[in-house]
């Protein structure tokens, strides 16, 4: 017991120092020292987490404005919503064109502001060649060279990616209560683009020539617009496009209803058209039908009921005048609309693109559709 106790003893003891001993204001500052390194150490550590981050959450589609807007108005610096290239002559406009064959077309030609891209289906005279493809398989394979080359840019891309049918023609119309400034151009593919500058719409196309009532506005809104021509805003990519193609064996029109009715809801005010630019084709869809060259059906009632699945009737986002609403209720009525309610709008600070968060909330996410666009979300652009 005895050498137990004295055992014990001798380890409690303080050792025996030799040499001088540290005055304490050198012990201060050594233990200041290591207290500053420590610090430094987490500094850099948290740097490093925080560049890893914003390297994951860099995309197609920016994160800040996925996880804080939800298609209403924008949080994000004013600035970012116009564009800004790096590189002064790179082109705001991207012209995708598909047709039998690559042509000329009066009064459109490749400018420093403009890129034109051809599919053709016929022969291999333009930049893809896309046999047996239909109208809306093609303009997706345009879509994908596109931003294949917006890619290389580093600036965003194109501001507008406008789609055409080869037969288009495009023409000026001068009268004073319909334009908005007195130096617009003649050429009318020049005109319109300048409509798309200062509008700036989420959805923006000519007036159709078939239009008879007289304009009381220097721009117009309207649910059913043709395809004919039509210019994308780059931010509603995130989800208008791409075409829907799904019901491509019953109709070829149905893949412009789907842009039709998803940029009605999306994009009520900001989808609209030009009275200073009218539009036409000659090439009328009897004279097709009579040869068979595609699907067709003007029952507008199949493409809503496939929509309709899209949708989690379980999930519900908040609205402007219904409240908590779910987005079923827009497919409650008729599928086809003359006239719809609303004002058309310059975009200022509206924000187009549309959230992960705000799909997730009101899609059905395990639907293969809707799978797809969140995949088409993660292309680098």
């Amino acid at each position: 017991m005895n050498r137990l106790l004295i055992s014990v003893q001798s380890k409690l003891r303080p050792a025996k120092t030799t040499g001088k001993r540290e005055p304490c204001w050198h012990i201060s500052i050594t233990r200041a020292m290591k207290n500053i390194y420590v610090l430094y150490l987490i500094f850099v550590f948290g740097c490093l987490l925080l560049s890893l981050s914003l390297t994951h959450l860099r995309g197609p589609f920016k994160q800040s404005a996925a996880n804080t807007c939800e298609c209403g108005k924008s949080t994000l610096d004013p600035m970012d919503t116009k564009f800004t290239p790096n590189d002064e002559n790179s082109p705001q406009f991207v012209y995708l064109i598909q047709g039998a064959s690559m042509h000329a077309i009066q009064g459109l030609n490749a400018t420093p502001n403009r890129e034109i891209i051809w599919l053709t289906f016929r022969d291999r005279t333009g930049d893809i060649y896309f046999p047996n493809s239909t109208h809306g398989e093609g303009r997706n394979r345009l879509l994908t060279e596109a931003i294949d080359r917006a890619a290389e840019r580093k600036d965003g891309g194109y501001l507008y990616y406008v789609f055409l049918d080869d037969d288009v023609e495009l023409v000026s119309v001068n009268f004073a209560n319909i334009s908005w400034r007195t130096d617009l151009p003649e050429n009318p593919y020049d005109r319109f683009e300048e409509f798309l500058l200062d509008y700036e719409p989420a959805v923006g196309y000519p007036r159709p020539i078939t239009f008879h009532t007289g304009p009381n506005s220097t721009v117009g809104l309207s649910y059913n617009f043709d395809a004919i021509i039509n210019a994308f805003h780059r931010h509603t990519l995130s989800f208008l496009l791409p075409y829907i193609t799904d019901l491509d064996h019953v109709s070829w029109w149905f893949a412009q209803w789907f842009i039709m009715h998803t940029s009605a809801a999306f994009y009520n005010s900001y989808r609209i058209f030009t009275h200073v630019v009218h539009m036409k084709n000659p090439r009328l869809h009897w004279h097709n039908k009579l040869k068979g060259a595609y699907t067709d059906s003007s029952n507008f009632s199949i493409p809503r009921d496939y929509y309709r699945t899209w949708f989690d009737k379980n999930k519900r986002v908040n609205t402007v005048k219904w409240g908590s609403a779910s987005l079923l209720t827009t497919f409650n009525r008729p599928p086809m609309y003359l006239l719809m309610k609303g004002r058309p709008m310059e975009k200022n600070n509206m924000e187009y693109r549309v959230s992960t968060r705000f799909i997730t909330t009101v899609f059905n996410t395990s639907h293969p559709s809707v799978q797809r666009i969140i995949q088409w979300r993660n292309i680098p652009m």
